[in-house]
C-alpha cells in the first residue's frame, strides 16, 4: 500500500497496519472500461487506457531520489533512467529534489476533465508498455495516498487525505534537514524559500525536460555539490533511511506532530464499525437508473454506489430519529431487515449522514 519507508513510519505512529484499499487495483485498473466506453465525458467517467490515473507528475524529495537510484530492483531501471537523464542539466533538478515541469500544472477546473485522460500530462515515470509506475516502490506522498475508490468510502478518503498532508509536510521538513546536514549552501535555501511552491529556478527559454539552464544558475543553486547531484541525493537517502518515527518528529516541526495527531484520530474512524446514533439522508447525485436500481455518487465521482430500488425507497426512514428506531420501522412497515453493516456502509459513503449538532435536519435531496 505505502512505500516501505512511509509504511514503517505509519506503523510506528499508529501501532498497527493500515487496512488495504482492495478496490483501488493499480495493476488491474478499476477505472478502465470493460466495454470500451468513451473516456472524453465529464468528471467521473472512465480513464484512458493509455494513461490511467498517471496524468500527474510528482515533485520528488531529495531522499526519495536517492532511494530510487540506489535500488537494485530491475523493475526500477526505466524510472532510474528517466531521473538520470534529468540530472544532466534539467532546470528542475535542485538540492531539495526534482520539480515537476510547469506544463504539468493545470487549473483545478481543467484538471478535473484532463485527469486520467490527457496524454500531454502523462507522468514521465509512467511505463506505458507495462502500464505501471517506474518508481512505484519509492513514490511520493501524493501518489502513495491517492485512490480512485475506498473500501470505507468517505471515511477512507478522509483518512488518506490526512496521511497525505502529514507525509507532504514531513517531506518538506526532511528535504530542508538533508540540505542543512549536507551543507547545500545559502543559495539553495534562497531559491527554495523565494519561489512559491516547488518550482525550478529561472532558465533560458521556455522550460521543458530538455531545457538546459545557465551554468551560472546551476552553480549558484548547487554550490559545492555542482556536478555531484546524484551523490548528493544518495547522501540524503543515507541520512533519512534509518530514521524511526520518533526521529522524524524530533527533526520536523510542530506542524508534523499536529498533523500526525489528526492521522491517529482518523485511523480510529476507519477501524470503527459503529453507526452514528442518529442519521439522516445525505445529498444523492443519481447518475443512472436501471432495472437493478439507482447508481448514485456521493463523496467522489470515481466511486459510485448501486442501490437497489427497495433500499433507495426506504432511505427516508432515516430522518434524524435514533438509528435503531429507523431500522425497526423499516422492518415492521416494509418487511425489510436492515443489516447494521449495511447501515455502516451507507454512512461510510455518505448516503446517510449524522444529524447536525444543531439538531436541524438537512433536506433529503436527489440530484439528477
Amino acid at each position: 500500500m505505502l512505500p516501505e519507508l512511509y509504511a514503517r513510519w505509519m506503523d510506528q505512529l499508529l501501532g498497527g497496519h493500515i487496512p488495504a484499499e482492495t478496490r483501488a487495483t493499480c495493476d488491474d485498473c478499476a477505472m478502465l472500461s470493460g466495454q470500451n466506453e468513451p473516456v472524453t465525458g465529464p468528471e467521473g467517467s472512465f480513464f484512458d487506457q493509455a494513461t490511467k490515473c498517471c496524468t500527474f507528475t510528482p515533485n520528488l524529495p531529495n531522499f526519495l531520489i536517492g532511494q530510487i537510484l540506489s535500488d537494485e530492483d530491475p523493475s526500477l531501471a526505466a524510472g532510474q533512467a528517466v531521473i538520470r537523464k534529468r540530472l544532466q542539466g534539467d532546470a528542475g533538478v535542485m538540492p531539495r529534489g526534482l520539480a515537476r515541469p510547469p506544463g504539468a500544472r493545470l487549473p483545478r477546473d481543467k484538471m478535473a476533465i484532463a485527469f486520467g485522460r490527457s496524454l500531454t500530462l502523462l507522468c514521465p515515470y509512467y511505463l506505458r508498455d507495462e502500464g505501471m509506475c517506474g518508481i512505484w516502490a519509492h513514490r511520493d506522498s501524493i501518489c502513495a495516498t491517492w485512490f480512485c475508490k475506498h473500501n470505507r468510502g468517505a471515511a477512507g478518503k478522509g483518512f488518506w487525505e490526512a496521511v497525505r498532508r502529514l507525509l507532504s509536510a514531513l517531506e518538506y521538513d526532511l528535504e530542508v534537514w538533508c540540505m542543512l546536514e549536507l551543507d547545500a549552501g545559502s543559495q539553495a535555501f534562497r531559491t527554495m524559500f523565494s519561489s512559491p511552491g516547488f518550482q525550478a529556478p529561472a532558465t533560458v527559454g521556455r522550460w521543458s525536460p530538455d531545457t538546459v539552464p545557465h551554468r551560472a544558475v546551476l552553480k549558484q543553486t548547487w554550490g559545492r555539490w555542482m556536478g555531484r547531484e546524484e551523490e548528493f541525493y544518495g547522501q540524503c537517502d543515507r541520512l533519512v533511511r534509518p530514521l524511526t518515527w520518533n526521529d522524524v518528529t524530533a527533526i520536523c516541526g510542530p506542524r508534523v506532530r499536529a498533523l500526525a495527531r489528526l492521522v491517529v484520530a482518523d485511523y480510529g474512524k476507519i477501524l470503527s464499525n459503529d453507526a452514528h446514533p442518529r442519521l439522516q439522508c445525505g445529498k444523492l447525485n443519481v447518475t443512472h437508473m436501471t432495472d437493478s436500481g439507482f447508481q448514485v455518487c456521493t463523496y467522489s465521482p470515481y466511486d459510485p454506489l448501486l442501490l437497489s430500488g427497495a433500499l433507495f425507497h426506504v432511505l427516508h426512514y432515516f430522518d434524524g430519529r435514533p438509528t435503531d428506531e429507523a431500522i425497526s420501522a423499516i422492518a415492521s412497515e416494509q418487511g425489510i431487515e436492515f443489516d447494521r453493516r449495511l447501515v455502516r456502509k451507507l454512512a461510510d459513503f455518505q448516503v446517510l449522514v449524522p444529524v447536525s449538532r444543531s439538531g436541524r435536519l438537512n433536506p433529503f435531496v436527489y440530484g439528477f
